[in-house]
């Protein structure tokens, strides 16, 4: 998993669906396209064909207003894991700038929640 050493805060499951990496274009945050893929994802996810039992995503948290934690909150995910990864840039952090809040985190979201 992406920044996360262990997997101990993941619940036993059958099947797992692992989501990394969702971004949307900065000119377009804000119009619900995460949310949206987010939706599509979970729909595909609990078919009855793939039968899914716990999404789980790994994702960086950030200072700026398109940080995925508020995205993945909105859609029943649990923060299980969280750590500091400030300083992960040489200067500046792109999102936060000066002082610097980015954590690695990962979140559960159980099957046919919400």
């Amino acid at each position: 998993m992406h920044l996360v050493d262990t997997p101990d805060p993941v619940p036993d499951a059958a099947r797992y669906g692992h989501i990394h990496a969702g971004y949307v274009a900065p000119a377009h945050t804000g119009e619900g396209i995460g949310s949206r893929l987010l939706e599509r994802v979970h729909a595909v996810g609990e078919r009855d064909d793939v039968n899914v039992d716990v999404f789980v995503a790994d994702a960086w948290f950030h200072g700026g207003a398109d940080s995925p934690a508020r995205l993945l909150r909105a859609h029943d995910y649990e923060v299980v894991h969280a750590h500091s990864i400030a300083g992960h840039a040489d200067g500046p952090c792109p999102k936060c700038g000066q002082s610097c809040t980015c954590e690695a985190a990962l979140a559960v979201r159980s099957a046919r929640a919400g």
